[in-house]
């Protein structure tokens, strides 16, 4: 993340031990997935995050077969968060 002149950049530093570890790290930030833009602070309005989550909860509950883990699931199923994060947009 860079301020407004990006100047300034936080950075955070692993120590490994060898390259297995190394290799580990790796996978497993590279899994990760990217925070959606409702779920930054002071994006999304409250009520608006909340009338979202929940109707993308109810939503779930009633069709939850429609919904799946992976966020590049094919249509016509949805994931949860990439639907909410659609919603906001």
């Amino acid at each position: 993340i860079c301020d407004g002149s990006c100047n300034n950049i936080v950075l955070e530093v692993f120590d490994v031990d060898d390259s297995k570890q190394a290799e580990r790290l790796f996978v497993e930030i590279n899994k990760a997935e990217p925070v959606k833009t409702i779920d930054l602070p002071g994006n999304a309005p409250p009520g608006v995050k909340k009338a979202i989550d929940q109707a993308v909860e109810d939503l779930r509950a009633r069709y939850s077969e429609m919904f799946k883990v992976s966020s590049k699931c094919k249509p016509p199923h949805v994931h949860q968060d990439t639907l909410r994060e659609d919603l906001f947009e």
